[in-house]
């Protein structure tokens, strides 16, 4: 919060408290239903677990966390898990849906799920998916919006000719083209356009620990030397 702006004091009567008009800036945020948030886990037990968006704590009950996600009350700390690559536990971020609000004096809370695709914590890998089948088509950054909308830079005709930012709808590939100049552009990743498709090829064919030394080199010729160090038969 900043103020900008304090009046002259006014001395109220019968009291001697001086009263000011105080104008001020303030960064604020009102949760909406339906809002697609993130948060870090505070606490979990048998019938849901806590978390804290920013501000906001929110709650998300047993029913409306996907039914193969089990909570294990003899983990330590306690946590839901489906035994796999989902883990929840006080610390873990998650994706959530919020389904419902509520204001009282002094600070509001909120129902979530995550209960649909995409939500929970294992939206990361989807992304990763997501990111390079983009930069395969040609886009060079990705930058996420929403769990469906995203802001794709695409560079047609080489480094000289100015990017457009689409806004791209995973699920139905359309969008308006947008003159935005995004604010990241000297620190972005651009991966070579025959990179990302062989990333897009094999993303499906390796570990979830191998997708992620996608990220970690800027061609398809280390990511292969890296498997083949790995794996020695690789070929």
């Amino acid at each position: 919060m900043d103020t900008f702006n304090i009046s002259e004091g006014r001395i109220l009567p019968g009291s001697g408290l001086a009263e000011f008009t105080v104008g001020y800036r303030a960064v604020v945020w009102r949760p909406f239903k339906g809002e697609t948030v993130d948060a870090i886990v505070t606490s979990v037990n048998h019938v849901g677990f806590f978390a804290d968006a920013g501000p906001l704590p929110l709650f998300v009950s047993a029913h409306l966390i996907p039914s193969d996600i089990k909570f294990d009350p003899n983990a330590t700390p306690p946590q839901y898990t489906n035994n796999e690559d989902s883990v929840i536990e006080a610390g873990t971020h998650v994706r959530v849906k919020l389904i419902g609000t509520r204001a009282e004096v002094g600070g509001m809370y909120a129902i979530a799920s995550i209960k649909e695709d995409y939500l929970g914590n294992n939206h990361e890998k989807w992304f990763r998916k997501v990111e390079i089948k983009a930069k395969s088509n040609g886009y060079f950054y990705v930058a996420e919006q929403s769990r469906e909308n995203f802001d794709l830079i695409y560079r047609e005709g080489g480094q000289n000719k100015p990017p457009l930012t689409k806004k791209f709808d995973v699920s139905k590939e359309t969008g308006d083209v947008d003159d935005l100049k995004p604010k990241f552009e000297k620190n972005i990743k651009i991966f070579d356009q025959n990179s990302a498709r062989f990333f897009s090829l094999v993303t499906d064919l390796v570990s979830d620990d191998d997708q992620a030394v996608f990220d970690e080199y800027d061609s398809a010729i280390e990511v292969w030397k890296h498997l083949r160090t790995k794996y020695g038969k690789t070929s």
